[in-house]
């Protein structure tokens, strides 16, 4: 990138001309006339925005010492000390251009207004910026324009917080920053909701209904069983007269019966609580099935239960 100079600093008027080199005009340079011409005109308000616009294309020291000395002479001197710090430090200036810019940083360092920020009770997260420019809360003074500024707090948790305050030459101000109210926490976030199973009260009414004529069935079988080792046997089983009793008494097939319906009423029972119990605690996964069918089999009287999960 070719270097711009500084053709002539006509010290009287404030007024510096610039000599183009022979190579292509770069954007900074372009920037650099236009803002050297309005200066020249006494269009400050022009001039300065074309000479920081030049800077920033080229990241040299000329546009930066003519922004300062614009600044200067509109009387936004803390922006001028800054700049002219800034071109001490860049370098690349003619010796002559060098001093002036010296002595203008030695002119300017007592009359420009300081202002330093602490954060006080402010959040670590508070952010402050002045006139839109974020600024440092490390309460070190820096050089700001005299004049009104605004200082605006935000804080993630908090309200903006501004405020306004006129600064005159050389006058230091301290801040410490403050937030706003605090926001309102943000209501949880909805809980999802829990799937539900399918109904499981049939299951359970017919599991208590079903164990309850397996009970009554053990019942039977019990009675009929005292009835058949009781009689006139007396618990003899080798007695003559008790297989004669069996046959008329029918006690045998009632005996048969009550165990049968017992048994089946009670694992039936026990099938259709297990059942109830794991589809009501969760939700059924998608593709699974679980369920209780009765089918023909080898169970007693041709029945049986089939149970899926």
């Amino acid at each position: 990138m070719r270097r711009m100079r500084l053709g002539a600093l006509l010290l009287a008027s404030s007024v510096v001309a610039i000599s183009a080199t022979a190579l292509a005009q770069s954007p900074g340079q372009a920037l650099y006339d236009e803002g050297v011409k309005a200066y020249s005109a006494g269009d400050l308000a022009a001039a300065c925005p074309k000479f920081k616009a030049s800077f920033e294309a080229d990241r040299v020291a000329a546009p930066l010492f003519m922004l300062a000395k614009c600044e200067e002479k509109s009387g936004k001197i803390g922006s001028a000390l800054t700049h002219y710090e800034e071109v001490m430090r860049l370098g690349g200036l003619e010796p002559e251009l060098r001093d002036q810019a010296a002595r203008s940083l030695n002119d300017l360092a007592p009359r420009a207004p300081k202002l330093s920020l602490k954060r006080g009770s402010a959040p670590a997260a508070a952010v402050a910026k002045l006139d839109g420019v974020v600024y440092t809360i490390d309460g070190r003074p820096e050089p700001i324009d005299p004049g009104e500024h605004e200082l605006v707090v935000t804080s993630p948790a908090h309200e903006p917080k501004t405020i306004t305050f006129t600064v005159k030459e050389g006058e230091e101000r301290a801040l410490d920053i403050e937030v706003g109210k605090e926001l309102p926490k943000p209501p949880p976030p909805p809980m999802a909701p829990k799937a539900e199973g399918p109904d499981t009260t049939p299951l359970w009414i017919g599991g208590g209904v079903a164990a309850g004529i397996g009970v009554v069935g053990f019942i039977v079988a019990g009675i009929t069983g005292g009835v058949i080792l009781g009689g006139e046997c007396d618990g003899d089983l080798s007695c003559p007269k008790r297989e004669e009793g069996l046959e008329t008494s029918g006690l045998v097939i009632s005996n048969y019966v009550g165990w049968g319906v017992g048994g089946a009423g009670v694992a039936t029972g026990a099938i259709l609580f297990i059942v109830a119990a794991v589809q009501g605690g969760e939700a059924e996964p998608e593709g699974a099935s679980t369920g209780v069918q009765v089918t023909s089999g080898p169970a007693p009287f041709g029945l049986g239960i089939r149970a899926t999960f």
